[in-house]
């Protein structure tokens, strides 16, 4: 065991009502862990960044009964791995070596990072990472770290592996390439991910909404799988690849239903810059806005209960965007009567910043 010095914060007595984080769902806590992802693949100059996104479900007693449930949620990718140093500090509390950073590429600094998207959703996060011949791993069991005796646990443990477990094995297709991550979540006692079937469609609008600059420009790539656990095995139940949800319509190629999935629905309007200072520096926010095709949202035949008019229902909201990646669909932004007629004017706004300062201050303003 290598012991790491880089210690969980005292988790012990703060780690359960840290779990209350925020997130508004598991997308966006699986965002953070995709983030990160992405980011070390920018940071190794690769032309696209690729992401795996696998959900493993099994029968588990719910009640009495076994019900299919989702048992593990594994992001990996083939970026850069990580050294024993930044391992241990991936899963410490407050500490990230993104944190320090101002961004690589069109990449910006996001949110809670691994420790608190962790714990908002599974009491047990495990972290494989290799570097050519050295692979390590760290973990943080909430179950482990509550009921220990001594402080031990408040330190991040970093241990050295010969190889991944068996189950990994086979599940990651890339798991002989030279560098590599893979986090995977057990014990998922607060995800609203609850059964496989039927995920995907609404995981593909969120994830694909929040990084569809990047998906559309081809930058990133992020493919989903779920694979069945029966016994020994592992069912692979489904395989696609997410796509981008774009609520301003202007995109092709998206997860918007025929014929709308490839083409545009809207036209976009005059953009407008506002400019505001702060803290001595000035800043921008750009206000992307899109107005509805008469064929899309229907005249003689209203397209609201269309398929592609539902879509866009769900789509309702201001869009905020840093550096490229939605922050959030924020609805509470959007007129009453917007929403009932699903939302035919589309706005954006664009919010490039280091720090989030000018997203507190948007924020606060719109309540």
């Amino acid at each position: 065991m290598i012991k790491s010095k880089h210690r969980y914060n005292s988790v012990k007595d703060s780690i359960e009502s840290d779990r209350n984080s925020g997130f508004k769902n598991t997308a966006y806590a699986v965002a953070e862990l995709i983030d990160n992802s992405i980011q070390a693949g920018l940071r190794a100059k690769h032309k696209v960044s690729t992401v795996d996104l696998i959900v493993v479900s099994e029968k588990i007693s719910v009640g009495g009964k076994n019900l299919d449930r989702i048992s593990n949620i594994i992001v990996s990718d083939k970026a850069e791995g990580m050294n024993e140093d930044t391992l241990g500090m991936a899963l410490s509390k407050g500490k990230s070596k993104n944190k320090s950073e101002k961004g690589f590429g069109k990449m910006g600094r996001y949110g809670f990072g691994l420790y608190m998207s962790s714990i908002s959703q599974c009491k047990k996060t495990e972290v494989f990472t290799w570097q050519k011949d050295v692979m390590l791993k760290s973990w943080l069991d909430i179950d482990e770290i509550i009921e220990s005796d001594d402080d031990s646990t408040e330190y991040v443990p970093v241990q050295k592996i010969e190889k991944l477990p068996e189950d990994l094995n086979n599940l990651i297709s890339y798991k002989k390439n030279s560098v590599g991550t893979i986090v995977r979540w057990s014990k998922l006692d607060n995800s609203n991910w609850k059964t496989g079937k039927g995920l995907f469609k609404n995981l593909e609008n969120e994830i694909g909404r929040m990084y569809r600059y990047f998906i559309n420009d081809g930058t990133v790539k992020i493919s989903y799988k779920h694979y069945k656990k029966i016994g020994n095995k592992f069912n692979l139940e489904e395989e696609n690849e997410v796509r981008a949800n774009d609520p301003l319509y202007l995109m092709t190629n998206t997860t918007c239903p025929e014929p709308w999935s490839k083409k545009a629905g809207f036209v976009e309007a005059e953009p407008e810059i506002i400019t505001f200072n702060i803290n001595g520096e000035k800043k921008e926010i750009k206000l992307k806005f899109a107005i509805s095709k008469e064929a899309f949202r229907g005249i003689e035949d209203a397209g609201g209960n269309k398929p592609h008019g539902k879509h866009a229902a769900n789509n309702v909201g201001v869009s905020i965007i840093r550096s490229g990646r939605e922050l959030e669909l924020n609805d509470d932004l959007v007129l009453r009567t917007e929403k009932k007629y699903n939302g035919y004017n589309r706005i954006t706004l664009g919010v490039d910043l280091i720090n989030n300062s000018t997203y507190k201050l948007l924020m606060a303003n719109s309540e």
